[in-house]
C-alpha cells in the first residue's frame, strides 16, 4: 500500500511512522490483529525504519499474538506467525527480534463459535440470486445482457428490503450485506449501472459506520476498493471521493494525492 507513493523519501518516512503508530492503536482481538498485521510490516519496509516505528509495531505484535487464541488457531510453541517473522528482519540493537516465548498463548479460548451465515429466509434468497448472477455472469459479455441486468436489479431490490432484525446480529447482517454489495460492485459490467453498484456499497458503509463495533471490520470492504488494480482503482477512488462518508472520502483523497499527483480520478459515466 505504501510502496507506490509518489512522495519524497522524507514524506514517506513520516507517513510510515504515522501508519505504524496508527496500527499500534488498533483494538487487540484476533480478527483485528489479522486485518492490521501486514499494514504494520508494510510500514517497516519504507526507507530505513527508526526505533520508534519498530517499537510501535513490536509492542502491538507482542500484545496481539500473545493473547489467548481459539483452539484451532493456536500455533506450535516454537513457530512464529509470518508477520512476526517479517518484523524480525527489521530488528535493531535497541528493538530486539520477537521471541516465540513472548507471544506464546498461555490460555486456550476454546473452539471458535461458528456463525451460520445465510440462514434467514431473506439472506438465503439474496444468496441464491447472487449465485445465479455469478453462474451466468462469468464473462463481460454475459454480464452485459438485459437478462443479467434484470437479475441484478432484482437483487438490489431484495437488498434494499433486507433489515438488520431479520434473524442475525447486526455484525452478521453487516458482513453478509457488505460482501454482497462488494461482489456486485466488482462484477457489474461497465456502462450498465456500475455507479449504482459502487455507490450503493459506499452508501451502505456510510450508514453503517456508527453501528459496527469494530472499525477494522467496517473498513475491510472499502480497503478492497482502495487496493484494486489500476483502472478499477481510479474508478473506485472517484466514487469514494464523492461519497457521504468523510472517512472514506478522506482515504480516497489521500490515495489520489499520494499516488496520482495532479491527476485526479474522474467518475466514469454510466448509461445504465
Amino acid at each position: 500500500m505504501l510502496s507506490p507513493l509518489n512522495a519524497s523519501a522524507e514524506h514517506k518516512h513520516r507517513i510510515a511512522n504515522a501508519v505504524a503508530l496508527a496500527v499500534s492503536t488498533v483494538e487487540i482481538d484476533p480478527r483485528s490483529v489479522e486485518l492490521a498485521r501486514f499494514s504494520g510490516v508494510d510500514a517497516l519496509g519504507i526507507g530505513e525504519p527508526d526505533d520508534a516505528r519498530r517499537q510501535a509495531i513490536r509492542d502491538y505484535f507482542v500484545a496481539g499474538y500473545g493473547r489467548a487464541r481459539c483452539t484451532e488457531s493456536r500455533r506450535a510453541p516454537d513457530r512464529l506467525p509470518e508477520p512476526v517473522s517479517l518484523f524480525n528482519r527489521y530488528a535493531s540493537d535497541q528493538v530486539k527480534a520477537i521471541r516465540a516465548e513472548e507471544i506464546r498463548s498461555y490460555s486456550d479460548a476454546g473452539d471458535v463459535e461458528i456463525v451460520d451465515f445465510w440462514s434467514s429466509t431473506r439472506s438465503r434468497y439474496v444468496l441464491a440470486l447472487l449465485q445465479s448472477l455469478n453462474t451466468g455472469g462469468r464473462t463481460l459479455e454475459e454480464r452485459s445482457t438485459k437478462e443479467w441486468n434484470a437479475k441484478y436489479l432484482e437483487l438490489l431490490r431484495a437488498m434494499e428490503d433486507w433489515k438488520p432484525d431479520e434473524g442475525a446480529s447486526f455484525t452478521d447482517y453487516f458482513n453478509m450485506k457488505a460482501n454482497t454489495y462488494q461482489v456486485l460492485a466488482e462484477k457489474v459490467a461497465p456502462g450498465r449501472a456500475p455507479d449504482n453498484a459502487v455507490d450503493t456499497l459506499l452508501s451502505f458503509l456510510s450508514a453503517s459506520y456508527a453501528s459496527v463495533d469494530d472499525p477494522m471490520q467496517w473498513f475491510f470492504p472499502a480497503s478492497r476498493l482502495l487496493n484494486a488494480k489500476d483502472a478499477e482503482r481510479a474508478y473506485y477512488l472517484a466514487a469514494m471521493r464523492n461519497c457521504s462518508s468523510p472517512v472514506l472520502a478522506l482515504y480516497a483523497e489521500i490515495a489520489v494525492t499520494l499516488t496520482q499527483p495532479g491527476e485526479p480520478a474522474s467518475r466514469p459515466k454510466s448509461t445504465g
